[in-house]
């Protein structure tokens, strides 16, 4: 684990005014914990969790705050062509759409991630300029959705630019999909517990 994790377990321990013992009793002995503070070790993934709920810090905010609050290259990707669309900024839509296009993938080809954010790009590009997407883009992204058994926040990021292209079928046996991952996806989201 990076140096970060145990800098950041630090701050967030001292803005908790909580003392090593505090946070490290029955889960790592004290220096332990101090020794992962200072970089001087790491810990395990099983350890790191427990110290971050008795933090009251969920995983999810602990790597936003470790990666310096920033979003990962997917998620900024999705909210720019929110951002764009919002604005109907069809010039930052293209120019996002032709470096997607462009990009070397560094993730294997048979993964279906890169196709679905060129997807949803050219879907927000389509809502504002009135152009249907291609059937082939449709039933790439339908058959994804349909076969997923649990949704994340990425699904419903590309999620959003479809609604417009979908028959009233296939939004519906969505709609039922997403109801059955209600549970799940809502379990997943830091702010349900």
């Amino acid at each position: 684990m990076s140096d970060e994790y145990g800098k950041s377990v630090r701050i967030i321990r001292e803005n908790r005014n909580l003392s090593l013992s505090q946070l490290s009793d029955g889960i790592v002995s004290k220096s332990t914990l101090d020794k992962f503070e200072l970089g001087d070790s790491s810990i395990s993934f099983e350890n790191l969790l427990p110290l971050l709920q008795r933090l009251r810090v969920s995983l999810s905010e602990f790597l936003y705050r470790v990666n310096e609050h920033s979003t990962s290259s997917v998620t900024q990707t999705l909210q720019k062509a929110s951002r764009a669309y919002s604005r109907k900024d069809v010039l930052s839509l293209k120019r996002q759409l032709s470096e997607l296009v462009n990009e070397k993938i560094l993730e294997p080809k048979n993964l279906p991630f890169h196709r679905l954010d060129i997807i949803a790009v050219k879907a927000a590009l389509g809502m504002l300029q009135n152009v249907p997407l291609p059937k082939e883009d449709v039933d790439f992204a339908v058959s994804y959705f349909l076969t997923q058994n649990e949704w994340f926040h990425y699904d419903l990021a590309i999620l959003q630019f479809l609604p417009p292209f979908l028959t009233s079928d296939i939004l519906t046996q969505l709609v039922d999909t997403l109801f059955k991952n209600i549970p799940t996806f809502f379990h997943s989201c830091p702010t349900s517990r």
